[in-house]
């Protein structure tokens, strides 16, 4: 206690003592920041006079409308050489105490919960690769098998132009967000419920009979 008063009054009485006033050395010169905002406006009234805005607003439009109709295709993934299988367990552990609106606890800190105990995954789903003929004729094939029962994710292509054409509702898995999530590299592949897991098959079409 006595060398912690000690401290604490070196603190206080000493320190400010060393502290020095050096006085003024050298030039100084006002620190001057453009202002952003206004150095915007200018350049855009710049690129406006020169008529160039509404060329830039069509590039702009023209680009979003193609990364709809063509999304970014996901990074990783290329067509099935081998037939394997594997699953994926769901399954995690609950990171904190989940309360109601009452403030309740209903689930407690690292409750092992698997969603598919809640939640059965009664569709399949279909990974492939929208730019390849042979994918999307098999995909239309599994698809029909299955009665209906099952929907086609895309991994790159055009998703608006392939539910024209069959006339149902496609999808395409943004940023590969469930292929990553899944462990799916190769495509096509086709991902089913078995037990409180799920089956991940990619499939290798050249042993696929037609």
């Amino acid at each position: 206690m006595k060398n912690i008063c000690l401290i604490f009054l070196f603190l206080i009485f000493v320190i400010p003592v060393l502290a020095r006033d050096f006085g003024t050395r050298g030039h100084l010169y006002q620190i001057t920041e453009p202002d952003l905002l206004k150095h915007m406006m200018q350049k855009l009234v710049k690129i406006k006079e020169n008529g160039k805005l509404q060329h830039y607003n069509q590039l702009l439009q023209d680009k979003a409308q193609k990364s709809v109709h063509r999304p970014f295709p996901v990074s990783g993934i290329t067509h099935t050489q081998r037939q394997k299988e594997f699953f994926y367990d769901p399954s995690f552990r609950v990171p904190f105490e989940l309360k109601d609106h009452k403030g309740r606890i209903f689930q407690k800190k690292g409750t092992h919960i698997n969603p598919l105990t809640y939640q059965a995954l009664n569709q399949s789903l279909i990974f492939i690769d929208g730019n390849d003929e042979a994918q999307i004729v098999w995909a239309d094939k599994v698809y029909r098998e299955n009665r209906q029962k099952a929907k086609v994710i895309l991994t790159a292509g055009e998703p608006f132009k392939l539910m024209e054409s069959w006339d149902r509702p496609v999808y395409f898995d943004q940023a590969g967000q469930l292929t990553k999530k899944l462990g799916i590299k190769h495509a096509p592949a086709i991902v089913k419920q078995e037990g409180l897991r799920l089956k991940i098959t990619e499939v290798d079409l050249r042993g696929e009979k037609s």
